[in-house]
């Protein structure tokens, strides 16, 4: 069964993860603060989709055949896309980075440094997400568990991984894959609940627009009177995640062509857009820009994007029928 709203909001989620990681290029985020508030973890929709998604394809595979999946879909086109960022790592033309230390890095063999990039997703910026990802790969018989024991005892089970993600908290710098992991599985736990049991879905459907609404007013004061914290915003971003498959159950539960082209891309241009944010990253940090922010959010948004749609299109015709190994092109 294709949940066609559950496929339009993962594309509309990649979006935000893009506006999201165009906030954090911009020199200043005056003005935009409460924006700035509202799109931080957003991954949180992100992994909660994963889950949903994982709940509703599980029993078509088995262990063998679900890690076969995930590594010509996921890893070979992450070795692929990842690799002139890597090499810009192994061969010294970067020698900075915010938490690898460089003197250490430099004195392993060109394998071992390659090695260390792939494990950690070091060598660009959002590549932190696919190690993390593996991990929930390599507990698919844990996850095949859980998602068929009972009700109570996946309450139970998701409660507990809730209270540890909270304590763990997101790592400041996706620095900790482990860490990364524990905060995140409560998120894909609430994914498989939702797929559980849909009558959550409802509860929210008819009124699920004033609600999303209030939420997008309400949590950007709530931070900027409290300040953030990613223990607080693991529980508020699983609700909102919760809120949107409500909207969009209502609204968007229909094939669209611009949110289905955007699904369809959504793990390519993950890949490919911190590229360009780190060129824009670049840019900011030798030049003044002298701009109102949401105008020049707007232009990085779109140029990211844009960017990111161009090289796909540019590569698509090179790679043929390995678009699905190589681009990791649904």
């Amino acid at each position: 069964m294709r949940f066609e709203y559950v496929h339009n909001l993962r594309g509309i989620t990649i979006l935000l993860i893009l506006l999201a990681h165009s906030i954090a290029v911009i020199p200043s985020t005056e003005g935009i603060t409460s924006l700035r508030l509202l799109m931080l973890n957003t991954s949180v929709i992100f992994i909660v989709i994963a889950g949903f998604l994982f709940a509703a394809i599980a029993k078509r595979y088995t262990y063998k055949s679900y890690l076969i999946n995930k590594f010509k879909n996921v890893i070979l086109p992450y070795f692929f896309l990842s690799l002139p960022a890597a090499l810009i790592y192994i061969f010294g033309y970067k020698n900075t980075h915010s938490w690898i230390n460089m003197d250490s890095f430099n004195q392993l063999s060109m394998i071992s440094k390659y090695l260390y990039l792939m494990i950690t997703g070091a060598h660009l910026g959002p590549l932190w997400f696919i190690p993390m990802i593996v991990i929930f790969y390599v507990l698919f018989p844990l996850l095949i568990f859980i998602l068929n024991v009972k009700k109570i005892n996946f309450c139970l089970a998701l409660i507990i991984s809730l209270c540890i993600g909270m304590y763990v908290e997101r790592p400041e710098n996706n620095d900790n894959i482990m860490q990364s992991f524990l905060y995140f599985f409560p998120a894909y736990l609430w994914g498989i609940m939702l797929y559980r049991a849909p009558n959550i879905i409802e509860l929210f459907k008819k009124y699920s627009l004033i609600f999303c609404a209030l939420f997008i007013f309400l949590v950007p004061m709530f931070y900027g009177v409290n300040g953030y914290s990613s223990a607080l915003d693991l529980p508020i971003k699983i609700f909102f995640a919760t809120l949107l498959y409500s909207f969009f159950s209502r609204y968007f539960d229909r094939k669209i062509n611009t949110f289905n082209l955007f699904a369809q891309v959504s793990f390519f241009l993950y890949f490919i857009h911190g590229y360009f944010a780190g060129g824009f990253r670049m840019y900011f940090g030798s030049n003044s820009v002298e701009i109102n922010n949401y105008i020049l959010l707007a232009g990085v948004f779109g140029g990211i994007l844009t960017a990111s749609l161009l090289t796909f299109y540019m590569l698509k015709p090179f790679v043929g029928k390995y678009k699905r190994e190589l681009l990791a092109v649904s």
